[in-house]
């Protein structure tokens, strides 16, 4: 496996570009922010957003919130053209080895059998349990989208992680948890 370089994504990085395209294409609309928020956002100190190469080679983007006790994967994306080669797996363990012992989050679309994409959602799924991620009953409302949340320590506290969320979003997205049983 061939190690993988991460590059911190700024404003006027030359990495800046290559990013917001990828995100505009593996992202649809309805479960994107803006851009621009993203980048300006991780000039704080509770998020960064990342792009990662193989060499040269562009391989994918990452952009987490996180404190002393959380790190959420918001966005993970890897470029379509190198799907399939352990990428996004190499990518999961930088930020495993960036969470130090923090709880890590992530969200990914509910397993709805009558979505149109579901055989794909299904395909996540199995990518992230097999990267040690446990499917919990803890969803959550970001304006019209659902997602469900996947930890890889299910001791969390949710209400706490609730509120580091909406601190982190700054009122953009309306966020609701819900606990199905």
């Amino acid at each position: 496996m061939v190690n993988i370089k991460r590059q911190s994504v700024s404003l006027f990085s030359k990495t800046y570009k290559q990013v917001r395209e990828l995100y505009r294409t593996v992202f649809p609309i309805e479960e994107r922010l803006p851009f621009i928020f993203l980048i300006l956002n991780s000039y704080r100190t509770i998020a960064s957003a990342y792009a990662y190469y193989q060499e040269e080679k562009f391989i994918g983007f990452a952009y987490i919130m996180h404190d002393k006790d959380y790190l959420f994967i918001t966005y993970l994306g890897v470029n379509p053209e190198h799907h399939s080669q352990g990428f996004g797996s190499q990518i999961l363990a930088e930020l495993k080895k960036l969470a130090d012992g923090r709880h890590m989050i992530l969200s990914i679309e509910p397993m709805d059998t009558k979505a149109d994409n579901y055989h794909q959602r299904l395909k996540r799924l199995a990518f992230y349990e097999k990267n040690g991620f446990t499917l919990t009953q803890v969803f959550y409302q970001e304006n019209q989208e659902m997602f469900q949340f996947m930890v890889t320590d299910p001791s969390l506290n949710w209400k706490a992680f609730e509120k580091f969320l909406k601190q982190s979003f700054l009122g953009l997205a309306s966020i609701t948890f819900l606990e199905k049983t």
